[in-house]
């Protein structure tokens, strides 16, 4: 797999440049952004662009039989959590990587990164 190999090299740049501002930098995380689907364009993303998440987000992402919601549940604005923590109060705690993902750990909450090869 030659993907294989890509992902390996970005993600050890990304590794590198993590380690390297380690201490430096707080990782601390500002904002969480998704590509749009197809049907998500025309509500969320006219220009064709990313679009910012927020605390009510229902974003899913995953294969059709296992998707999970791209906001943490922890942080959505519900019913039950009207004043949810901020997405601020996670850092950048780790990074790992497995076949097609870069994945971050935000010191038990992961986001897959996963590159579109093209």
């Amino acid at each position: 797999m030659p993907e294989s190999r890509e992902e390996h090299a970005h993600y050890l740049v990304f590794k590198d440049k993590f380690q390297s501002l380690k201490g430096n930098t707080s990782f601390q995380l500002l904002a969480i952004h998704a590509d749009a689907s197809k049907h998500e364009e025309k509500y969320y993303a006219k220009t064709g662009h990313v679009f910012q998440l927020s605390p009510d987000c229902n974003i899913a992402r995953g294969t059709c039989g296992s998707q999970s919601y791209v906001w943490p549940p922890k942080f959505a604005r519900t019913v039950e959590n009207p004043d949810p923590l901020p997405i601020n109060t996670l850092t950048l705690h780790e990074l790992h990587s497995s076949n097609r993902a870069i994945i971050l750990d935000f010191n038990g909450y992961f986001l897959k990164v996963i590159h579109l090869f093209l």
